[in-house]
């Protein structure tokens, strides 16, 4: 029976990345290797507690999609809980400290955050801005981007040497 069970384990086993894909947490994320380890263990307690295993095709593709969304929602439930703890941590903060706004250190080569908003993000063309929103804001790949914006990949890596060039413009004046 268990290596009956194994075998059923390593066919399903790829599925697991597939649903950390989806959930858009790759390899450098702080918890894949966790995510991993945890989604193993799930899928063991699921093969376990299925009482008779598929044996046609179809029974197999059915099982599949039951063990994918457990697994999706198990990741979904242990990121939420990270999340809600995450802003219970206290963070120190060295500029609350600062009394006057003078005790700020001074950099003339970086202009303030206000005169970055107002001018330099009016000169931007409409299109860079969404690029830019879409890419720091919503953090998606160029992949994403350009599907929802319809546009292809190699307009993106155009619009983002535009927006380089805009920023290497700005620093130098």
């Amino acid at each position: 029976m268990n290596t009956h069970l194994t075998e059923y384990f390593d066919h399903y086993e790829p599925m697991i990345y597939g649903v950390l894909k989806s959930l858009t947490i790759h390899r450098y994320h702080p918890h894949y290797e966790d995510l991993v380890q945890t989604s193993r263990l799930l899928l063991w307690e699921l093969l376990v507690q299925t009482d008779d295993l598929p044996q046609t095709e179809q029974e197999r593709y059915q099982l599949g999609g039951y063990l994918y969304q457990r697994i999706r929602w198990r990741i979904i439930d242990l990121l939420r809980r990270d999340n809600q703890y995450a802003g219970h941590v206290d963070i120190y903060n060295p500029i609350e400290e600062m009394t006057e706004v003078t005790d700020l250190p001074s950099r003339p080569e970086i202009p303030s955050v206000e005169y970055l908003l107002t001018h330099e993000w009016q000169q931007l063309p409409p299109h860079l801005r969404t690029y830019l929103i879409a890419t720091v804001d919503y953090q998606l790949t160029i992949t994403e981007i350009a599907k929802n914006l319809n546009v292809s990949r190699q307009t993106l890596y155009t619009w983002r040497k535009q927006l380089q060039q805009h920023l290497n413009n700005w620093q130098t004046t």
